[in-house]
Formats: C-alpha cells, sequence, structure tokens
C-alpha cells in the first residue's frame, strides 16, 4: 500500500495521464495560436500534413507540396515545423513532437 491510500497524499504531483494530457492539449493549442494564426501565408501548406505522417524525403514532399516544395520546406524548417536530418543518405523532414497530436499525425515516413 502506498502512503496515498493511508494519508490522503502522494508522492507523485501530476499523473502521467495528466501530463499527457496536457501535452495533447498543447498540441492543438500550439496548431491554432502559432501555426494558423502567426503564419497563415504558410497555413494552407501546412494543412496538407493534416492526419499524415511525421517524416518526409524530397519525394514525398514534392508529391505534398508541388515542384515548389524546396522553398516550402525551407520556410516550414525556420518557423520549426519541420526539423531537417539525414537518413540513409537522404534529407528527411521531421515534424517535431510537439505538433504531432494538433496535426493528427501518425509516427513514420510518409
Amino acid at each position: 500500500m502506498y502512503a496515498a491510500d493511508l494519508e490522503g497524499k502522494s508522492d507523485w504531483f501530476l499523473s502521467a495521464s495528466a501530463i499527457q494530457y496536457g501535452f495533447e492539449e498543447l498540441s492543438k493549442r500550439k496548431r491554432q495560436t502559432y501555426l494558423q494564426a502567426e503564419f497563415p501565408h504558410l497555413w494552407k501548406d501546412i494543412e496538407k500534413f493534416s492526419g499524415g505522417k511525421t517524416d518526409y524525403t524530397a519525394t514525398t514532399l514534392h508529391s505534398l507540396l508541388g515542384s515548389e516544395w524546396r522553398p516550402i520546406a525551407e520556410h516550414l524548417s525556420a518557423i520549426g515545423f519541420f526539423s531537417k536530418g539525414r537518413k540513409g543518405g537522404e534529407d528527411v523532414f521531421s515534424i517535431p513532437f510537439l505538433y504531432r497530436h494538433g496535426m493528427n499525425l501518425t509516427q513514420g515516413k510518409a
């Protein structure tokens, strides 16, 4: 038995489920108050990722964003919507955890 069961006290200030819920709500709010509100000129492109995956290559970005994908990807990287890295010798653009729940993304490569 834990002390909380006996005295109504706990060593935990916040439960894991409370932290998870808070993070999910933060993600939704960042979508609305940061991405949509601060970057309306990029929103039509950002919205294309909604319900998609978390990692994109040049090929998948080209098919999603069109022939002008490179400058769009650079703008999205500049505002923190993408983090750019290399995997298997190619550039990979990943959407940070902060936006994943708010954008309804699933882990993986598009």
